[in-house]
């Protein structure tokens, strides 16, 4: 969440000011996502905040790679920040 918000040039103050809460609020979500441990319901708040999309997706172990047409069907067909394909190759 912190990358995706630095990437768009958001500072922790506008991110907060658009879900409505307190700056710490927000350094609080971004440490929560770092751990894994947000809730869906915040990260989607917070991605609309940022005028990005959530993208949600279950991969089976041991796949290293996801077709670009089933990331984009998934995302809606979005337009990316860069303009270009997501990342498809897992790590």
């Amino acid at each position: 969440m912190r990358q995706v918000r630095l990437a768009r040039g958001v500072t922790q103050q506008a991110l907060a000011d658009a879900l409505g809460c307190k700056r710490q609020a927000c350094a609080q979500l971004e440490r929560s996502e770092a751990r894994g441990a947000i809730s869906l319901y915040s990260l989607r708040k917070a991605a609309a905040a940022m005028d990005c999309e959530l993208v949600y997706a279950l991969v089976p172990r041991g796949a290293r790679e996801v077709p670009s047409a089933a990331v984009k069907e998934a995302a809606g067909e979005q337009n990316w920040a860069a303009g270009g394909d997501l990342p498809t190759t897992l790590l």
